[in-house]
């Protein structure tokens, strides 16, 4: 079953193990509440850099990398966006307002709500994050290119 997912309350509500629409996400994000385009994997309630929250989608099969470090302790390895990905001429931009949501977590310290693509129309909450240390995850990239979350609350 599936929670609600049509309104910005909803999106401070969910909880860790709540399965969410992605038909619900695309539309919610479309609107002017919630920062960035639907397409994007990195979101935001507020105005930057006054964040309320930042939320992170991705599919663990995706190509991107992203993945768990230890689920247990809810221990995530999440890239940001990076332009050739793969690629000798792989660029981050720093201060992109995706990139920097996450790369300044911890001085605005709005939580990251992290959500996993699942089978279907699915997608998974897994919870509420923050960035523990910037990482420099593939040698191919020229410096940072991901941040590593831990779990903070369900």
């Amino acid at each position: 079953m599936t929670s609600r997912f049509d309104r910005v309350s909803d999106i401070l509500a969910v909880k860790r193990g709540d399965k969410v629409s992605r038909t619900d996400r695309f539309k919610l994000f479309t609107g002017s509440e919630v920062g960035n385009t639907p397409q994007k994997g990195i979101n935001w309630l507020g105005t930057p850099p006054n964040y309320l929250q930042v939320i992170a989608r991705c599919s663990l099969h995706s190509g991107y990398s992203d993945r768990w470090i230890d689920e247990g302790s809810g221990v995530f390895l999440y890239y940001l966006m990076v332009t050739n990905r793969g690629t000798k001429e792989a660029l981050v931009n720093y201060n992109s307002k995706e990139n920097s949501a996450l790369i300044e977590q911890r001085k605005h310290g709005a939580p990251v709500l992290l959500i996993i693509d699942e089978k279907s129309n699915l997608l998974g909450v897994h919870g509420r994050f923050e960035v523990v240390t910037l990482c420099h995850d593939n040698p191919i990239h020229p410096g940072v290119d991901s941040v590593l979350l831990k779990r903070i609350s369900d």
